[in-house]
């Protein structure tokens, strides 16, 4: 299996301890994330017709959340495939392509009628407020990938070199910036 001896200097032991400093940062990262979908949930419930405002989000959210998920394996493609300064830049500029991809298919939903036509015969968004609301959320939500895709690749080479005590760092100054 290749690349399973050059993740480990010979004469490395894993031990307990090593595996529980390694881990409790990967476990905490998703636990931060999840919070920080908590916070935008309820800063949507306190804001003038919360329901509407939830309800719309959630559409919204799904709907990219399907036409962003190629991005999320970036994570595991800059970890499987980076090895030097070479195979860095290579992954890079195919990463940012597929992030163009995706970025391109979701400007269409919130910048063109299409968006507009999967809302409302798709979802069901008949209401004129609910239906500008979801495009806004659209426009919003076209550029997150572009940061998604920053913190997937650098925590795939924070994983790949033992260091994932920054991505539980990171995330929480996510939160408190959230906050």
């Amino acid at each position: 299996m290749r690349g399973l001896e050059r993740d480990r200097p010979l004469g490395t032991k894993v031990t307990f301890w090593k595996l529980l400093r390694f881990f409790l940062p990967l476990g905490a990262t998703p636990f931060l994330i999840a919070s920080t979908h908590s916070i935008v949930d309820g800063a949507l419930a306190r804001l003038p017709n919360p329901e509407v405002n939830i309800a719309v989000f959630g559409i919204v959210k799904s709907m990219v959340n399907v036409i962003k998920a190629p991005e999320l394996m970036s994570t595991q493609v800059f970890l499987a495939f980076v090895d030097d300064q070479k195979s860095y830049r290579l992954v890079r500029r195919f990463n940012w392509q597929v992030i163009s991809v995706v970025f391109f298919l979701l400007s269409l939903l919130g910048y063109t009628p299409l968006g507009g036509l999967v809302l409302q015969y798709v979802f069901k968004i008949d209401d004129p407020d609910q239906l500008d609301l979801a495009y806004r959320a659209l426009r919003i939500a076209a550029f997150l990938p572009f940061v998604e895709t920053l913190r997937n690749a650098y925590q795939g080479m924070a994983v790949g070199l033992v260091r994932t005590g920054i991505m539980a760092v990171a995330t929480a100054m996510r939160v408190v910036v959230l906050f």
